[in-house]
């Protein structure tokens, strides 16, 4: 999936050329492919068939302003099941808002465990049976945090995705600091008073 966004990731629209080159076991090009689309909402699926003996590939998008690149390894799947998360909710959110992403999956039925991890420790975990997963934003999810949704299957096998998530922070506390001079050499005595 293609997502176009600005700096402040507000999602627009715009054209996108992908250059795909699919490499095999030795990283090797094999065969190349060029696609060309436009996002709608600021995104775009594009439905790739990589040749049966690619291990990788390497995707190039590029707009009238920018581009971007990144190489894929190929996963693998007994079952041929995987899971895709993607935020639907638009912008990047606030403390006390909500965020809501959708969960892609081949495999229909069954729960969906998510967790929501935020500088190496889990915050909140819980399930669905539904594919939309609503979350209330909390201070200790900012500035960034992850969200990891995998869904176990009927051979036990663990189908998974994670997806990185902003939050914009808001705290109670006002902290105002005030100086007894607004520049100070090195070695001069500075008087400072703080209220919060």
């Amino acid at each position: 999936m293609a997502v176009s966004e600005t700096p402040d990731n507000q999602l627009v629209d715009t054209s996108l050329t992908a250059n795909i080159a699919y490499l095999n076991k030795d990283y090797a090009q094999i065969s190349k492919v060029t696609l060309k689309d436009d996002t709608v909402k600021g995104k775009h699926v594009f439905e790739l068939t990589p040749p049966q003996d690619s291990v990788a590939l390497t995707i190039q998008c590029s707009s009238p302003n920018t581009s971007i690149s990144k190489t894929i390894a190929a996963a693998y799947s007994p079952s041929g099941n995987f899971i895709h998360l993607e935020q639907t909710s638009e912008g990047t959110p606030k403390v006390g808002d909500n965020i809501k992403f959708w969960v892609y999956s081949t495999q229909t039925g069954g729960n969906y465990y998510y967790e929501v991890i935020s500088r190496g420790q889990v915050l909140y975990s819980n399930y669905t049976s539904g594919n939309e997963i609503t979350l209330t934003t909390t201070p200790a999810m900012a500035p960034s945090s992850r969200l990891l949704v995998y869904q176990i299957l009927p051979n036990s096998e663990v189908a998974a995705d994670y997806l990185p998530f902003n939050v914009t922070a808001q705290y109670p506390q006002s902290v105002t600091l005030t100086t007894s001079t607004n520049q100070a050499k090195p070695g001069d005595k500075c008087q400072h008073h703080y209220t919060g």
